[in-house]
């Protein structure tokens, strides 16, 4: 892991110093890596909450960062952090900018974890070179006239909700959690392998729980939200396909089912049975009840805010994924594994193993942000019913 802080006295106000350090239009009359916005945040601005941008970082070899603004607060911070491009676990950086007599002082912190031993080094030497002599440069173009007129800046939003609200929500999530846990505990018992992704979801929705009882999201309820409308398409469609419940299996969970059904046909394993049950029904959630999910429960906040707004915290939902998909994993003792998955657990290094899956099992990470897409289209037409 590696840190830094950079600073300087910039000549005018805060208010003026903001554009300069969030709209990619006037980032790149200073910074040497140049910007790219590819989708505005919160509020239609590239620098909003949401706001997804491009980084091309000059040298050899060159590099390209895709990055999401995290929290943008007019006119004083900028949290983004890179999500693709690079290979680490975590780059995160935060731009605060406070008056002072004669302008405003900046100052940027960045904090890199790196996925291959070493590299840090190297990379922080060309990084703040590279962050020096850009912030340098702007030193010089906020004490002159703008070229450019800045946009508005993104609307200030109050989303927060009360105590009891968020109690409410909680408490019927953890309700959620035990009838997951109870689902799993009778299909598992009746060695019916549906009940292995049923134990993943129940994993999900108790780390959900557990995340935002820890203020990792910033929207903790558009997040405990979610969790009770994805589990009633679940166990809705569960439920036909047992024979509990009238009405048609979708077609996404149908396929699902079926090819968890197949597997003991066709000789699998019990390990690897269980594998298939989980990614089947991962992607019959991803690809067939998450868009629909994100688009209903904006539906609560729409007016207040844009649908954008909540990307950052639904990208960190994909910690509470993996963490799942783990603790799952530890629950089978590595002699039920198939040679072909002891083999990649022992050459693939742990930072690695879930860009492995990604590629080689189902492009995780691909579908999820597709996902977040079609929820956005969905949450432009108009409410069912």
């Amino acid at each position: 892991m590696i840190r830094f802080d950079l600073e300087r006295e910039l000549g005018c106000t805060v208010e003026q110093a903001w554009p300069l350090v969030a709209e990619p239009a006037l980032m790149n009359l200073w910074s040497t890596a140049r910007i790219e916005a590819i989708d505005p945040g919160d509020g239609g601005h590239p620098g909003g909450t949401g706001a997804i941008r491009r980084v091309h970082v000059p040298g050899t070899p060159r590099a390209v960062l895709t990055e999401v603004i995290e929290r943008s607060a007019f006119p004083s911070r900028l949290h983004y952090r890179v999500i693709a491009g690079a290979p680490i676990r975590h780059h995160q950086g935060v731009i605060t900018l406070d008056p002072t007599p004669r302008g405003c002082h900046l100052r940027w912190q960045v904090e890199i974890d790196f996925l291959v031993p070493g590299l840090g080094l190297v990379v922080e030497r060309s990084l703040k070179r590279g962050l020096d002599t850009s912030l340098d440069r702007l030193v010089k173009i906020a004490s002159a006239p703008l070229v450019f007129a800045p946009m508005p800046p993104p609307p200030t939003r109050d989303l927060d909700e009360s105590i009891e609200a968020l109690a409410s929500l909680r408490d019927g999530v953890d309700a959620i959690t035990a009838s997951q846990r109870a689902i799993a505990d009778r299909l598992l018992g009746d060695d019916d392998d549906r009940g292995h992704f049923t134990r993943v979801y129940e994993y999900v929705t108790e780390g959900i729980t557990i995340a935002a009882d820890d203020d990792r999201f910033d929207h903790p309820g558009w997040i405990l939200r979610l969790v009770p409308v994805f589990h009633g398409m679940f166990a809705t469609n569960l439920a036909r396909r047992l024979g509990k419940s009238p009405g048609e299996v979708e077609p996404h969970w149908a396929r699902a089912f079926a090819i968890t059904e197949g597997a003991r046909a066709r000789r699998k394993s019990r390990f690897e049975a269980a594998m298939l049950a989980v990614f089947a029904g991962m992607r019959a959630h991803i690809e067939g009840d998450l868009p629909r999910t994100l688009a209903t429960v904006y539906r609560h906040y729409a007016g207040r805010c844009d649908y954008v707004r909540f990307r950052p915290d639904y990208l960190r939902m994909a910690q509470v994924f993996t963490a799942a998909g783990d603790r799952f994993m530890a629950s089978w003792p590595r002699r039920t594994w198939t040679p072909r998955a002891r083999f990649f657990d022992a050459v693939t290094p742990d930072a690695l193993r879930h860009q492995l899956i990604d590629r080689t099992f189902y492009p995780i990470t691909r579908e999820r942000r597709k996902a977040f897409e079609r929820g956005q289209a969905l949450a432009r037409q108009p409410a069912p019913g």
